[in-house]
């Protein structure tokens, strides 16, 4: 049983992931509209507005970047461009000196 559960959510498109994570949000967020366990003073509805500007700007940044970031490692390869590709070492020295050279 615990399997099948595991490799259902082991498979989900990016689409049902989506659902699900709005799915549990929206289940929550109404739970807590109802049963609040802190109750506070301010408007919920104002508040979830600055949440979903900040949650929008968030993801154009991560998309913007996620595509600069691809259009880079595409362009470095077909123009075979970088330290790594002018020599010949093995994937385990290419690892431990770019972990180096992050740090």
């Amino acid at each position: 049983m615990l399997v099948t559960i595991i490799d259902f959510f082991e498979n989900l498109t990016s689409l049902h992931k989506f659902i699900w994570i709005v799915g549990c949000l929206s289940v929550f967020w109404i739970a807590e509209g109802i049963y609040p366990l802190i109750p506070f003073k301010y408007n919920k509805w104002q508040h979830s507005k600055v949440n979903l500007f900040l949650l929008t700007t968030t993801i154009l940044i991560n998309v913007l970047f996620g595509v600069a970031t691809t259009g880079i490692f595409e362009w470095t390869k077909i123009n075979h461009f970088g330290l790594f590709r002018m020599v010949s070492l093995p994937v385990w020295l290419e690892l431990i000196l770019a972990i180096c050279a992050l740090i």
